[in-house]
């Protein structure tokens, strides 16, 4: 399994003392640069051997989503949805999602 998040969610884990509790249902967590640096600035490590750093590649569909989110957000998005495309085949050679629109994030 693979997980792609933005900052609340190991933020959160890791002030209850349950970091631990992601890194035990998961194989890979995935997250965006802006999200490694701001877990970075609560001092919660982001060790390769834990987890993976990637960076979005849609640049024009991350600055569409920023308007909308904050950086962490958008970017674990793209970055969620780009991978989703690596892992999945698509019938009749379509790229799968490509623009996505939050209708109610909360």
């Amino acid at each position: 399994m693979i997980v792609v998040s933005d900052t609340s969610p190991i933020l959160n884990l890791s002030t209850v003392g349950h970091l631990h509790l992601l890194r035990r249902l998961s194989a890979a967590i995935v997250l965006p640069p802006s999200v490694a640096a701001e877990l970075g600035g609560h001092r919660i490590e982001t060790k390769p051997s834990r987890m993976r750093v990637v960076a979005a590649q849609d640049r024009e569909q991350l600055a569409e989503l920023r308007r909308q989110l904050d950086p962490g957000e958008a970017e674990a998005i793209i970055v969620a949805i780009e991978l989703w495309r690596i892992c999945f085949e698509w019938p009749n050679g379509s790229p799968g999602p490509r623009n996505v629109e939050i209708v109610d994030y909360h």
